[in-house]
């Protein structure tokens, strides 16, 4: 499956599913599957505002609620823009850094705020990446890495990005990363009213 741009022929990434399976959710909310717990937002709601709890543990799934869980992997690599600071964007352009360096050599170091690591130039390596002059994070010779950070130039400016390889999922998003969390959860309507029903705040 190949996913475009907004314009609706720019295509943006290809990926392809491998497998799908269905989860039935039955008894209380507060027993549900720990991967629910890792690879969705469900899991925040495990979480106390002043020793409160979010939700009802008592709160039972609804019935028919379920979730989808598709495997899948991006085919061939792929770039993910970033906004490189935590601003709020006034508009759909990507944020660059803030940063007067317009060229890779005087950018470094720096401390990124996606991931919370420093770079340096010699973390990495300059190339050309999608027609950009970009640094990629990582050795040349480092193929267990399933996702790079990614900074590159443009109109003068340095943009952040995430590189993904080849096979990676698009969940793999901590750079640097050899574990792929290949799989995305989608739950059905019984699942989301279930937990809806549930939310004490």
């Amino acid at each position: 499956m190949t996913r475009f741009a907004a314009d609706g022929s720019t295509p943006v990434a290809t990926v392809r599913s491998t497998s799908y399976m269905a989860v039935k959710l039955t008894g209380a909310i507060s027993g549900f599957p720990d991967e629910l717990f890792r690879r969705t937002d469900v899991g925040a709601l495990t979480n106390t505002i002043n020793g409160a709890r979010l939700y009802d543990a008592n709160a039972q799934w609804q019935s028919g609620a379920a979730y989808l869980k598709e495997t899948v992997r991006f085919v061939g690599d792929t770039v993910r823009l970033d906004n490189c600071t935590f601003a709020q964007p006034t508009s759909s352009d990507v944020l660059p850094c803030e940063s007067r360096a317009s060229r890779l050599e005087d950018f470094f170091p720096h401390l990124s705020l996606l991931d919370g690591k420093r770079y340096t130039l010699d973390d990495g390596r300059i190339m050309t990446l999608a027609g950009k002059r970009a640094w990629v994070a990582g050795a040349q010779d480092d193929q267990a890495a399933v996702s790079s950070r990614v900074y590159f130039e443009s109109e003068g400016r340095i943009f952040s990005a995430l590189l993904m390889r080849d096979g990676a999922s698009p969940s793999a998003t901590q750079p640097g990363s050899t574990v792929s969390n290949n799989s995305v959860i989608y739950l059905n309507s019984a699942a989301v009213n279930s937990i809806a029903k549930a939310i004490t705040f």
